[in-house]
């Protein structure tokens, strides 16, 4: 598991402060979190700001999987969009936005992964709220403030990018939220190659 400062973590990963990240993301991750949640009356304007940051962007590589559930969204009534996300998320088994339903073998391993993210959170003085620590929506939230994290391209490989592809495998190909995970990861997918760049360079 995931530790703080120096020590050792799930799959070697340490996660030590002072070093800065050059964020280099092309749509801030508490706007993602927020698309995956469940919708609310501001979730059209979450979503056209997300739409306005990929123009100023420019990256046509992710733009194909935000069209598909952009479009989606607008042919939906928000009541609609709430059905379906309850629907996805929810009333199906094994769709959980909980990070640990992928990273862990059983309870006891999840109290112990949620105990170690938590530990996680304090270190950086941030406020989980009534959420698990382990809720998705939670992590990419945590993550759009993180600016000081040496081996920050485990971080977002070990608790964002491989819950998401272990979630994509569990829903239908005309899930419409299978386009949403797939533009999320694949934004985290970019970035972990900007991080990696950015350490070599400064290495």
């Amino acid at each position: 598991m995931l530790k703080l400062s120096g020590r050792r973590g799930r799959n070697g990963t340490r996660i030590r402060k002072n070093t800065v990240h050059k964020r280099t993301t092309v749509v801030d991750y508490e706007l993602l979190a927020q698309l995956l949640e469940f919708p609310g009356q501001d979730y059209f304007a979450i979503l056209e700001r997300v739409r306005k940051d990929l123009l100023k962007s420019k990256n046509s590589e992710v733009w194909y999987f935000f069209t598909d559930f952009f479009e989606f969204v607008l042919k939906h009534e928000l009541d609609e969009l709430q059905r379906y996300y309850q629907h996805t998320f929810r009333d199906t088994p094994n769709r959980s936005l909980y990070v640990g339903d992928y990273c862990c073998e059983d309870e006891t391993s999840r109290g112990e992964f949620n105990a170690c993210l938590r530990a996680i959170y304090r270190e950086f003085r941030f406020n989980t709220g009534t959420d698990a620590a382990d809720y998705l929506p939670k992590l990419l939230h945590f993550s759009s403030r993180i600016t000081d994290l040496r081996d920050y391209e485990s971080f977002l490989n070990d608790y964002l990018l491989y819950p998401i592809l272990r979630l994509l495998d569990q829903l239908d190909n005309a899930d419409p939220y299978r386009s949403l995970l797939s533009f999320t990861g694949n934004i985290i997918a970019t970035e972990m190659c900007a991080s990696r760049r950015h350490c070599e360079t400064t290495s």
